[in-house]
């Protein structure tokens, strides 16, 4: 997680929905589809593409005349929850720096960035992808939010890599089965969607 002075979250949230919204106003330009746009993230990015599929910031994003409507969603080791977790390897410091103070001194925001307790319903349909061994986001974040898509109606696939470690997804060996596993899900909700 990433913060700047002065650009704190929810810069980042309307800083993709604006990245969107600019796509889809020039896709004619661009030579792509509006109707099969997909956002997609890893960590701290992860974060960012799940607040922006559950157009979970729709509220405090000053130029949202509606919400993003996407085709599919990928996250990859995302942080989908920010209150403080011993499970999770994320610094006290990195979170006080994204929002602004603790968890103890503004737990209202630390909620309403948390992609967990945003409304789901509607969601695109979404593929996960976490390592059992990470220690910085506890795969059990993927878990958690794989269900409560599914429990919202969202099409879930929840892919696990047995004992990998935060960020090493993208290396050897897991690389070629991650490519996979995206390539398969892209092919099917954002290629050749049914």
């Amino acid at each position: 997680l990433t913060g700047v002075a002065g650009h704190k979250y929810p810069a980042c949230v309307q800083d993709a929905r604006a990245a969107i919204r600019w796509l889809r106003s020039n896709a004619k330009e661009l030579g792509v589809d509006p109707s099969r746009i997909g956002i997609g993230g890893g960590s701290a990015g992860g974060h960012i593409a799940a607040m922006v599929m559950a157009n979970a910031d729709l509220a405090i994003d000053p130029e949202a005349d509606a919400p993003i409507v996407l085709k599919a969603a990928m996250l990859m080791a995302a942080v989908l929850r920010l209150m403080p977790d011993p499970a999770d390897g994320l610094t006290r410091e990195s979170r006080v720096l994204l929002l602004g103070g603790t968890a103890e001194e503004i737990p209202g925001r630390y909620r309403a960035a948390s992609p967990m307790f945003a409304e789901l319903e509607g969601c695109p349909p979404t593929l996960l992808l976490h390592g059992t061994g990470d220690r910085v986001v506890s795969f059990r974040q993927s878990v958690e939010f794989a269900e409560r898509l599914r429990e919202a109606g969202v099409p879930a696939e929840l892919e696990l890599f047995e004992g990998v470690d935060h960020g090493q997804l993208n290396d050897e060996p897991h690389l070629p089965r991650q490519l996979s596993v995206v390539a398969d899900f892209m092919q099917r909700h954002l290629i050749r969607p049914a």
